[in-house]
């Protein structure tokens, strides 16, 4: 066939004018059931349920009174409040076999029922009729091959209405919720009618796209088999648990009730968390649609009146029990009520949120780590969820409570209405209150220790919320590694998200801990393993994480020779927990941690949410008290007194001439380490700020030499902590020289500042290999500092040469990706924001209520 010839087929299969429906065909399964009278009898015999004598009667009680001749003037209403159907549909409810059946009867119109199964069927086939033998298999081949008979003989219908052959079709749609089977329904119909060959037919099929949707997750066509494998396993691993979590939730934890209806009771006790959901909310709409008036009894018999939201239509209902306490057995008649009747009505109406709180305020209780780079973006979360309508409550450990007194005053934990502080103890012994508590152990103790003082403060402001007027914990939203507090809000009965406050590139290379050691690659075989180039071993296969990795971009954990380190299996144990929750909070944004968002999305049953850069978000949310108020801007989470003399010095420097130094609130050096950083700032010609914390160097005060004073004296600032982000966003600022923590690294990208460091802790070292080799705004100095290095380092980044060049062009681009995520309409942290407040821990009020449930023991 020649392109022309082919070209007009093509433009003889267009349409022409506008579609119009020519023909309608339909057809029914040929097992016809008739009269309804028998259908109780031949539904309980082929089941084998005969002995089950009361359900049967019941149901056939039901179904007696649905073929009942009722007024024809009947009205039955529908959320469409001006559609009068003539017709009415009375809820009924029925046990059967253990399971309870909701639905509604329609009067008159059941007349006949098919069936594609028939009692033949069931006799070759014992499967279907007990749940405890496998049947999917042979119910798949059924559909199979007479699902595109019926479609036949539907179409046979239609083609003949439309007058014309067959083979004049020229489009096919086949539209279907069963399994996918080859050859396709599509195609068999297609060869059943006899039409052409050149047909072009569309398959959409509604149980292939959740498939492919839910089989996204593990496949793509760069992934190698052995990946494919993993992710394979562990997307069946998380389905597995998926599945026990929310059988442990059915069996042990009472549903919520928002009525006292014995409809929504029974619904409560025999179905699972997840049908009850729907079937709760399918319930309240209706009731909210429809509202009691009036009530009235006259000897045995309730007389109630009922209209529509919209008080267009109201109908008498006459009955022996609550229209809102359903049994099976119920009988109601229904008389419409006139125009004049109407008027006469006294109103008693039942409102919508009758059972929430007055203030309909929900109640965010935030726990954070009890380390300064976790609690920084905790609070920055806590002041975008106030200026949201939050009630809040920040949580501190009573170490870290007394140590921002004593840096920042009491006035740092008056909170302001609306946001309070709270505290719980860490169970460690007291501690220096001017540095850092040694990570292991607080790890340990938190948790190991902290579970009973977090359940404890939840249920202090639950019990106090009606004197004090504050509204009840309507949600948790607790730090990734404080994963305790998921069993704390479990009991309480309210969602609980974890934040996790570092890179999704961490999280994934904590995520991969158990690959390593499952491969023998971590804990280390000795000591000199750290420094034999071990370390420089590739792991080209680790799940969402880059192909360059190197063993040492791993967390840095992974650096011990003892398999029970504390640390590693802390993590290990935490994440393994990050399941539990009803949501996961990331601090970053997907355009720039896609790959690795997309491994925690496979591998976490909870939904993930990118909210970041939070420092962008709070801008744009949290209000600064321009207008004279109390400013929940000025609520800061500070451990250290901040030193804001240091925005004075930058004042009226040159732009993009000064470095920034600051290694972070955890970061220790040996005093050798802190003089080499400091003749190399020296030594390269810039201007710098550093931030020398006293407990910068191990075991002793961060004393420089006197030489390194003068020779630096007017193009040097130290200061022991700083308001970082008020001097990122300095001009003057041209360089950051930092350890690679992620909030540092957030506030330095949003600033558009490229960024050399000295990776010391956990993620650190990650974060760096990242920046450094897939977002390029980043170099390393190395494990061993040497001045030189350090020099070098600083002049390639800050000259005018091609390197620094390109990472501040990488920088500026950054930083204006992670603008239009965070500022601009459409921007996807902003969207994932409404998405998390509207799906968890916002929802959690509205969808609670008043009521809330305990875990059952």
């Amino acid at each position: 066939m020649t392109a022309r010839t082919n070209g007009k087929m093509g433009m003889r299969q267009q349409a022409e004018d506008p579609a119009a429906m020519l023909a309608i065909g339909t057809t029914n399964p040929t097992n016809l059931l008739q009269p309804q009278d028998v259908f109780a009898e031949k539904l309980f015999r082929v089941t084998k349920s005969d002995h089950l004598t009361e359900l049967k009667e019941k149901l056939k009680r039901i179904y007696s009174f649905a073929n009942s001749q009722l007024p024809d003037q009947s009205i039955f209403f529908r959320k469409e409040h001006d559609k009068k159907l003539n017709k009415m549909e009375l809820p009924t409810t029925a046990h059967f076999q253990g399971c309870i059946f909701v639905g509604v009867v329609p009067n008159m119109l059941m007349k006949k029922r098919h069936f594609h199964l028939t009692e033949e069927t069931l006799g070759a086939h014992p499967e279907f009729l007990d749940r405890e033998l496998p049947s999917l298999d042979a119910r798949i081949d059924m559909v199979a091959t007479d699902m595109p008979k019926l479609a036949q003989s539907a179409a046979a219908k239609a083609i003949a209405e439309w007058g014309r052959p067959a083979t004049d079709i020229t489009h096919l749609v086949f539209s279907t919720y069963s399994a996918l089977q080859a050859p396709s329904a599509d195609l068999k119909l297609a060869t059943l009618l006899s039409l052409r060959t050149t047909l072009c037919r569309t398959y959409e099929n509604h149980f292939k796209v959740r498939q492919c949707q839910y089989f996204s997750r593990i496949t793509g066509y760069k992934h190698a088999l052995v990946e494919f494998w993993l992710r394979l396993n562990m997307t069946l691993e998380e389905q597995r648990h998926k599945e026990l979590k929310e059988d442990h939730m059915s069996l042990h934890t009472m549903q919520v009730l928002k009525t006292s209806w014995t409809i929504e009771k029974h619904g409560s006790e025999v179905f699972t968390h997840e049908l009850f959901e729907g079937f709760q909310n399918e319930l309240l709409a209706d009731r909210d649609h429809c509202l009691v008036e009036m009530m009235s009894r006259d000897g045995g018999v309730k007389t109630t009146t009922i209209c529509d939201g919209y008080k267009k239509l109201r109908f008498k209902m006459n009955g022996q029990i609550d229209f809102f306490n359903l049994q099976p057995d119920l009988l109601f008649i229904f008389f419409p009520v006139t125009a004049a009747q109407n008027q006469s009505l006294d109103l008693h109406r039942h409102h919508p949120g009758d059972d929430m709180r007055a203030d309909g305020k929900p109640h965010a209780v935030c726990v954070p780590y009890p380390a300064q780079g976790h609690a920084t973006p905790m609070m920055k979360l806590a002041k975008v969820l106030h200026s949201r309508g939050f009630h809040v409550t920040f949580v501190y450990t009573e170490h870290n409570h007394r140590r921002l007194v004593r840096s920042r005053g009491a006035g740092a934990v008056a909170g302001l209405p609306g946001f309070r502080f709270a505290t719980i103890p860490d169970g460690l012994p007291p501690s220096d209150p001017d540095a850092t508590q040694d990570q292991a152990s607080i790890c340990h103790s938190t948790t190991t220790t902290c579970l009973p003082h977090l359940k404890s403060l939840l249920g202090g402001l639950n019990n106090s919320a009606a004197g004090t007027g504050t509204p009840p914990v309507t949600c948790v939203v607790a730090d990734s590694i404080m994963s305790f507090a998921v069993d704390a809000a479990a009991e309480l009965g309210v969602p609980c998200a974890l934040f996790w406050t570092a890179s999704a590139c961490g999280y994934m290379g904590y995520y991969n801990f158990q690959f390593l050691v499952d491969h023998g690659l971590t804990p280390l075989k000795g000591e000199e393993q750290l420094t034999n180039g071990y370390l420089d071993t590739p792991v080209t296969n680790a799940l969402g994480m880059t192909k360059h990795m190197r063993l040492r971009d791993f967390p840095s954990f992974v650096r011990t020779t003892d398999r029970d380190d504390i640390l590693l299996n802390f993590m290990i144990h935490e994440l393994e927990r990050a399941s539990r929750a009803d949501a996961v909070i990331v601090n970053t944004f997907d355009e720039m941690e896609q790959p690795a968002l997309d491994a925690m999305r496979a591998t976490l049953a909870p939904p993930v949410y990118t909210i970041g850069p939070l420092n962008f978000v709070v801008e744009q949310l949290v209000p600064d008290g321009g207008d004279g108020s109390a400013s929940l801007a000025a609520i800061r989470p500070s451990l250290w007194r901040e030193d804001r003399s240091c925005l004075e010095w930058l004042r009226g420097r040159e732009p993009r001439s000064v470095v920034y130094v600051n290694f972070g609130s955890i970061t220790t050096m040996t005093s050798q380490e802190l003089v080499e950083f400091a003749w190399g700032l020296a030594n390269c010609g810039c201007d710098f700020l550093w931030i020398v914390r006293n407990d910068l160097v191990k075991g002793n005060a961060a004393m420089l030499p006197l030489e390194f004073l003068e020779a630096t004296k007017g193009r040097c600032f130290l200061a022991s902590w700083c308001e970082q982000e008020a001097v990122l966003r300095n001009e003057a600022v041209g360089a950051f020289l930092t350890h690679y923590g992620w909030n540092s690294m957030m506030e330095g990208l949003s600033a558009g500042l490229p960024m050399l460091g000295w990776p010391f802790f956990a993620e650190q070292q990650t974060n760096c290999r990242y920046a450094c080799v897939e977002w390029g705004v980043g170099m390393e100095v190395g494990d061993d500092v040497r001045r030189e290095v350090v020099e070098e380092r600083i002049r390639e980044v800050m000259g005018g040469g091609e390197v620094g060049r390109e990472m501040r062009r990488k920088a500026m681009e950054w930083k204006e990706i992670a603008v239009r995520a965070t500022t601009r309409p459409g921007g996807r942290s902003l969207a994932n924001l409404e998405l998390l407040l509207k799906n968890t821990v916002g929802s959690s009020f509205s969808r609670r209520g008043a009521n809330r449930s305990s875990a059952r023991d």
